[in-house]
């Protein structure tokens, strides 16, 4: 929930070091561990028996990890907290601000840097989605426990990377500023969900625009968005495209890229017929995007 990162930020004032440093031990031993034995994390954060146990206490009361039977184990809140924490360390984030977009595999939030810009964080929440939707998609998913969490992370440094490679070719994506854990902040670029347009007078230039989008992405960056929508393309007062939400983009030369391309093309041609009455023939587009053709209409 929203008010969750509300929580984590509260939290990052009131932690002292040797919590943090039980924090971060818990979370360099989640890939190993289900449940961590604190003696390990005594040893890892090299600090007494009694600091150790009373900073874990502390967690758990705080409810950024829980006790468990043989040791302790992170909780969402306990990583929010470390994400924050690490953001503001780097000099890269100072405050949090209300959210500006909830979906069904991460949340948004307004949030400014030290000079106070004005920038998005964006906080993956993938345990929300059904484990069986997850391992359909993703070679990361079949988890749980701690695993959950590491699916998160592991989804904020695939994002983080496919951004930078299409950055590298100038397309229209948002600017990673940084990453920490299961967050990436990204300069945030001021535009609605196209969804969210009803009526769109250059309707068949934002198509093009789209269009072409897609073929920069798999021709020039070798990527394939793979959930492209009406729900993740933004639409700036320019009438310009910011296409965002990357978790789940495959490489060119992957199998699955071409069908799941198709796929793309296939939702936006028929949104845009239907909310839009803009319409461009399958082949055409698909022969466009794939570079076959330099002519779309």
């Amino acid at each position: 929930m929203p008010e969750d990162i509300r929580r984590a930020a509260n939290l990052t004032t009131e932690l002292n070091d040797i919590q943090f440093k039980v924090l971060y031990t818990i979370a360099k031993l989640m890939n190993r561990y289900d449940s961590i034995p604190p003696e390990t994390v005594r040893t890892l954060s090299d600090l007494s028996e009694a600091q150790t146990l009373d900073a874990l206490k502390s967690l758990v009361r705080y409810e950024a990890v829980v006790k468990r039977n043989t040791g302790y184990g992170m909780l969402m809140l306990g990583l929010d907290t470390l994400a924050l924490h690490d953001l503001a360390k780097k000099g890269l984030l100072s405050d949090i601000g209300p959210a500006i977009g909830v979906g069904k595999e991460s949340d948004v939030y307004e949030c400014l840097d030290m000079n106070k810009n004005p920038l998005a964080l964006k906080v993956f929440r993938l345990g929300r989605i059904s484990f069986r939707a997850l391992k359909k998609r993703r070679d990361y998913a079949g988890m749980q426990g701690h695993k959950w969490l590491l699916s998160c992370i592991i989804a904020s440094e695939k994002e983080d990377r496919i951004l930078k490679m299409l950055e590298k070719h100038k397309l229209p994506i948002p600017s990673v500023r940084g990453r920490a854990f299961h967050t990436l902040l990204m300069d945030m670029e001021l535009g609605i969900p196209l969804y969210k347009v009803k009526k769109l007078d250059d309707a068949y230039d934002v198509l093009a625009s789209l269009l072409q989008f897609m073929r920069d992405a798999y021709n020039r960056a070798g990527v394939v968005n793979g959930d492209l929508s009406e729900f993740n393309v933004l639409i700036t007062p320019q009438h310009k495209i910011i296409v965002i939400d990357w978790p789940q983009a495959i490489m060119k030369d992957s199998p699955i890229a071409l069908p799941y391309l198709m796929q793309d093309i296939d939702h936006i041609l028929s949104f845009f017929r239907k909310k839009y009455d803009a319409k461009v023939d399958k082949e055409v587009a698909v022969n466009y995007v794939l570079a076959k053709s330099s002519k779309l209409f």
